[in-house]
């Protein structure tokens, strides 16, 4: 007559220590289930943001293309230069397009260890620019 405190002869556990094992193992499986939901969920998300932030650097490539013909009538040497830049642009979006979010960040990763001081100062860029705009007047 086993009693739940009874030792069982194949474990060696008695059977409140039987089922503390398995509801830990339970709630080990519902954690993993979870967490690769939340991954998957996750990567996702981040793929999602990938796709929509190429689509708005097309638009910014689109846009300088449109810029760079009304100057070039003016200065043609300003829109050569402005369409150079559209065409850098329609690059970054196609490869960010191409490329995987893990793939896009093993290449950030390879460009920081290889160029370190453009990384840097592409940083620095960035945040003037991003300063830049936060302080700008919105547009009337």
């Amino acid at each position: 007559m086993a009693g739940p405190n009874s030792l069982d002869g194949k474990s060696g556990l008695s059977g409140s220590e039987q089922w503390a094992d398995s509801t830990f193992d339970t709630a080990r499986e519902i954690g993993n289930e979870i967490g690769n939901t939340l991954k998957d969920r996750a990567e996702d998300v981040a793929e999602e943001q990938k796709n929509a932030g190429a689509a708005r650097i097309s638009s910014v490539a689109e846009a300088v293309h449109h810029a760079a013909d009304s100057v070039s009538t003016e200065i043609p040497q300003a829109g050569n230069v402005l369409h150079r830049g559209a065409r850098q642009l329609e690059r970054a979006a196609q490869a960010i397009e191409e490329n995987s979010v893990a793939e896009l960040l093993e290449k950030a990763n390879d460009a920081a260890r290889e160029q370190p001081a453009m990384v840097i100062g592409a940083s620095i860029l960035a945040g003037f620019a991003t300063a830049r705009l936060l302080r700008a007047k919105p547009l009337r």
